[in-house]
């Protein structure tokens, strides 16, 4: 079945509810702690170590968060991809190859969620008369990780409540109302309505539609995204006439991101003078094309006068690296450097004779994987969805003493609506 509009709305609205409470209401801790060997039915190739916590913050976009890239085995770092290793976030562990040692002194550093974050089927009533809640262990340390795929409190549990359309204007426009209730289990009262103050202060908020398919976990809930791996491109010339001799400079381009892989082909273009620079990013063929103006005429930076004569620093019509870099690192998610020292001036990017070229990365550098919920936001800022309303309320204090004692509820009820043509 084709991904939906639910899929879309529900997808969309989890990931900007968690990114709002980290990010408003800084809700997590930075933890080290010690990882413990666990046996896992649905892994049963894999050596696995998990800590007594669960979920850690994923989103990189959080200030102060510590978002791991890998664990310390007796105090050496272990990166992830290493033995096989796989960071599941959702757990709280490490998941390695076969071959790993069983009785390693595994440690890692994270930060962990004040609350975790499930989207549930359940109803309000079965999710707090009749669940057996766990309770991350947050200040106290336990010898054992916490079994892998149980729910833990504090937790705040999200349902997609239903939806209906109503008219919305000529032509077949209809607005789209999508309702979400979010159930908040709190260790305490304090925590409790600092969340719902949170989200009451959301109404009238809008946040981006996420596509289905950019939902940053996979099923070990670790990233999906590639590796960061970087294109080095070494035919950088540049050109400083000196009386009659020509000097050339050379060096290493570098361009680096999370979103692209070792297969990816970057087409560097130099288009027409006066043209607008464009960078497109085309996952289905995996092709980066950056295309950057040429000057309307010979371009020289700046000249001096030595001994013997004027040196000239001039890179023709050309873009000069410093623009390209300038642009490509005003891009979400990719960054550009060089090693030439002297590109700030005036080295250009065309090998001799070529206006444009095409180039694979060529060096994986680490598989250092990311998620930052802002860049992924800013692609798709154009299409957004809207908070209408949004009530809070708390369990009385009787009743939740009758049904979960030690912990406090409460209750968000969310209305989002969009407008949408054509509906399907």
């Amino acid at each position: 079945m084709k991904v939906a509009y639910q899929h879309e709305v529900t997808t969309s609205f989890v990931l900007w509810f968690d990114h709002f409470l980290l990010s408003k209401g800084e809700a997590f801790k930075n933890l080290t702690s010690t990882f413990y060997p666990q046996v896992d039915a649905r892994l049963p190739n894999n050596v696995i170590y998990a800590s007594p916590h669960k979920q850690w913050v994923t989103d990189s976009s959080i200030a102060g968060a510590t978002i791991p890239n890998g664990v310390y085995n007796d105090g050496v770092f272990v990166p992830r991809g290493t033995s096989g290793l796989k960071l599941d976030f959702e757990n709280g562990r490490a998941i390695l190859n076969s071959g790993f040692s069983s009785s390693a002194n595994i440690t890692g550093t994270f930060a962990l969620k004040d609350f975790n974050i499930y989207v549930t089927d359940q109803n309000e009533e079965d999710l707090i008369i009749e669940s057996n809640h766990k309770i991350n262990s947050r200040f106290f340390r336990e010898n054992a990780g916490i079994p892998p795929y149980d729910q833990v409190v504090p937790a705040i549990f999200i349902s997609n409540d239903g939806s209906k359309n109503n008219p919305f204007a000529f032509g077949g426009e209809d607005k789209t109302t999508t309702y979400f209730k979010a159930a908040v289990i709190a260790e305490n009262l304090y925590t409790l309505d600092g969340v719902l103050s949170i989200f009451n202060d959301s109404s009238r908020t809008i946040f981006s539609k996420i596509d289905f398919e950019d939902h940053p976990m996979n099923e070990f809930g670790d990233f999906k995204n590639g590796s960061k791996v970087e294109i080095s491109i070494p035919n950088l010339t540049a050109n400083r006439w000196h009386g009659n001799h020509t000097y050339q400079y050379g060096g290493t381009f570098t361009i680096k991101s999370y979103e692209i892989n070792s297969q990816t082909k970057f087409s560097i273009i130099y288009s027409a003078a006066g043209s607008n620079p464009s960078f497109n990013f085309d996952k289905e063929t995996n092709v980066v094309t950056i295309s950057y103006p040429r000057y309307a005429e010979d371009r020289t930076f700046f000249t001096w006068t030595t001994t013997g004569g004027t040196d000239y620093i001039s890179v023709g019509t050309d873009p000069s690296l410093r623009d390209i870099i300038n642009f490509i690192n005003s891009q979400p998610g990719f960054t550009a450097s060089t090693t030439a020292t002297e590109y700030n001036t005036f080295y250009s990017i065309a090998p001799p004779g070529l206006s444009s070229g095409e180039y694979y990365p060529v060096d994986d550098v680490s598989d250092i994987r990311t998620y930052n919920y802002e860049t992924l936001a800013e692609k798709t800022k154009q299409d957004y969805f809207l908070i209408e309303s949004v009530s809070c309320s708390r369990m009385s204090d009787n009743l939740r003493k009758v049904v979960l004692d030690n912990l406090f509820v409460g209750f968000i009820d969310f209305e989002v609506a969009q407008t949408r043509f054509p509906r399907l």
